[in-house]
């Protein structure tokens, strides 16, 4: 429920809907500009949860040179390079844990509370010499708990194309894995003997290792002079150790779909 007011607090303050979830970013073609947004969309309850909820995320960009404050979702980027191909910066993210489930078992475990992760990013862009609407970006991530909720990090490994399927319209596509350290895989799939007892899971030790892949497809085109609007699709997979957690393949799924629709504005 706070995860939810906090979401539709967003909505209702933003004057037009725009998806910013799990790296479904919604841009104009070609160099980015500086603008503001927000949407709305549907997610699962938590990583491995088969229940939905409907919230909003915003989105904003300011720029100085190449240099850029980046605000996408729950995750703000910082990029210090003054380079036109190269990004390099700082990364933090508001972290969502899991309480107030809907799942009569998954709620008789420990409940996992939100958390700040600060971390570090870089990437590299290389932009089509025929046509500026063509780009591909890959980067990595980095970050790691700060508030000692789940004491452990992710690293993010992601590759994003972008193309113009008419005049009119644009198209990407991005692909990304995430890798979980051991700390933060047993805080999120773990079921410990004791919660076993209580909940009516298996008891379960998570190991370290890629936590999931991600393949993401959206559309955007203008709506207006500076107005924007798209969505897109993004399909997770829960790898490894997480997938095979009682909390995903007993009670949740490994498969899990992300989707919204939005509006950025500009300028």
């Amino acid at each position: 429920m706070q995860r939810l007011i906090l979401y539709l607090t967003v909505v209702l303050l933003l004057p037009a809907p725009v998806l910013a979830q799990e790296g479904l970013i919604l841009m104009p073609p070609g160099t980015i500009p500086d603008h503001v947004g927000g949407g709305i969309g549907f997610a699962p309850d938590y990583v491995g949860s088969d229940d939905t909820f409907i919230g909003g995320l915003p989105v904003a960009r300011i720029s100085s040179g190449q240099r850029y404050l980046q605000l996408l979702g729950n995750s703000l980027y910082g990029n210090i390079l003054d380079s036109e191909r190269f990004e390099f910066g700082i990364l933090g993210s508001y972290r969502f844990g899991r309480e107030d489930v809907d799942d009569a078992l998954v709620s008789r475990l420990p409940e996992i509370d939100d958390t700040i992760d600060l971390g570090l990013f870089a990437g590299v862009e290389l932009l089509g010499l025929d046509d500026p609407r063509k780009r591909w970006w890959a980067g990595v991530s980095g970050q790691h708990d700060v508030l000692g909720e789940h004491q452990g990090y992710t690293v993010d490994l992601t590759t994003r194309v972008w193309w113009p399927a008419a005049d009119w319209l644009q198209m990407g596509m991005f692909g990304a894995v995430t890798y979980g350290s051991g700390d933060y895989m047993s805080k999120f799939f773990d079921v410990k003997a004791n919660d076993a007892a209580r909940s009516g899971l298996p008891a379960f030790d998570a190991d370290s290792g890629f936590r999931d892949a991600r393949l993401t497809v959206f559309l955007i085109t203008e709506l207006a002079p500076s107005w924007f609007v798209g969505g897109g699709l993004m399909y997770q997979r829960i790898l490894g150790d997480a997938g095979d957690s009682p909390v995903v393949r007993v009670r949740g799924s490994a498969n899990q779909l992300y989707g919204g629709l939005g509006v950025v504005c500009a300028w």
